[in-house]
C-alpha cells in the first residue's frame, strides 16, 4: 500500500468514528438544551408559586392588577410596559418592621416609568413616583382618592 492512502477497511472505520463522534456531540448538545429547558420550567413554576403566595393582604398578581388599574388612568403607555412586583421589608422610624410591595413599571427599552409602594400589611397605597423624563405630560384632571383606590 502506498503512503497516504487508506485501505477500504480503514476508510470504513474512519467514517464510523466520525459518525459516532458527531452522534455523541449532538447528544451532548441536546442534553445541554434539555437541561436548560428543565431549569427554565422549574424557574417558571417557582415564580408562579411565589406569585400566588400572599405577602400581607395581597399576592403578587393581586398587587400587579391593582397597579395596572391605577397606572392605566394616568400613564397611557402602561399597556406596553412591564410591571414587576417584589416584596420588601423595612423598618420605620420606631424600628418596627413594615412589609411593602415595591412595583416597578418599565417600558420596552428598560426605562423606569413609575415606581409604586404599597403597604402590604394595611393594604394602603404608600407612594407613587413617576419618572418625568420618560412620560408625556398628563393632561387629564386630578384623580380623587376614591378613583385611585378603585
Amino acid at each position: 500500500m502506498r503512503p497516504g492512502f487508506l485501505s477500504a477497511g480503514a476508510k470504513a472505520m474512519l467514517a464510523c468514528y466520525h459518525r459516532c463522534h458527531m452522534t455523541f456531540k449532538a447528544a451532548g448538545i441536546m442534553g445541554i438544551g434539555i437541561s436548560i429547558a428543565i431549569l427554565r420550567i422549574s424557574q417558571v413554576r417557582h415564580m408562579h408559586a411565589r406569585q400566588s403566595q400572599p405577602y400581607g393582604h395581597f399576592t403578587a398578581q393581586q398587587i400587579l392588577d391593582r397597579c395596572l388599574r391605577l397606572l392605566s388612568s394616568t400613564i397611557p403607555e402602561v399597556a406596553k410596559s412591564e410591571l414587576t412586583a417584589r416584596p420588601e421589608q423595612e423598618r420605620d422610624r420606631r424600628k418596627i418592621a413594615e412589609r411593602h410591595w415595591i412595583i416597578a413599571c418599565t417600558d420596552v427599552a428598560g426605562h423606569q416609568l413609575a415606581s409604586i409602594d404599597w403597604n402590604a400589611d394595611t393594604g394602603h397605597l404608600f407612594r407613587v413616583m413617576q419618572n418625568r423624563n420618560y412620560l408625556p405630560r398628563y393632561r387629564g384632571s386630578a384623580l380623587s382618592e376614591r378613583r385611585v383606590i378603585q
